[in-house]
């Protein structure tokens, strides 16, 4: 192995080693990186991830969070609740409202989300879409879709119809290798 490979190897044991102990709610599966920079509110009862699964730098998450399988995120991505703190408590003022829902979301796999998204939850990422940077995510993402902006919309399809199918029936060939 080379010596730079070998480093990185060697960085990542210790990476997930210390991670065990700063983020226990942090479950992963193979090949799982995330940055020692991630933040993880005390409100937040779990994050799955699957296999393969990058996190990036300076993530935050403030609900529940369950990836899937070939996951990437950009630096500074959040993870937030729609509703984090009551707003309509008359006779109270924010401060002492209390929070709101505790929500979830679920990235299936497939899935990039680019620098300093945002992610407001309950929603679901369909299955290999891509989240341009510094896109507000405020319901569900179709399948296969590029969205983008704020609110996000989609752009376009990431592939067309045939094309997913060709590229579903590729992924299914090397996960059997």
């Amino acid at each position: 192995m080379e010596t730079k490979n070998l480093n990185s190897w060697i960085g990542n044991i210790i990476r997930n080693l210390l991670l065990r102990v700063t983020h226990p709610r942090i479950k992963h599966g193979r090949d799982f990186h995330c940055k020692l920079s991630c933040t993880v509110s005390s409100r937040v009862t779990s994050i799955k991830c699957g296999d393969y699964v990058g996190l990036g730098p300076n993530n935050i998450f403030m609900c529940d969070t369950e990836f899937g399988d070939y996951i990437l995120t950009g630096p500074e991505v959040k993870f937030l609740n729609k509703s984090e703190h009551k707003i309509d408590q008359v006779g109270k003022d924010i401060f002492h409202s209390g929070w709101g829902e505790l929500s979830s979301i679920i990235v299936e796999d497939d899935v990039w989300i680019g620098c300093s998204s945002i992610i407001l939850g309950p929603c679901r990422i369909g299955k290999g879409s891509v989240i341009a940077a510094g896109s507000v995510v405020t319901k569900d993402v179709p399948q296969y879709s590029i969205i983008g902006g704020n609110p996000a919309k989609i752009i376009r399809e990431r592939f067309s119809p045939s094309e997913i199918l060709e590229h579903e029936r590729q992924l299914a060939i090397r996960n059997c290798q």
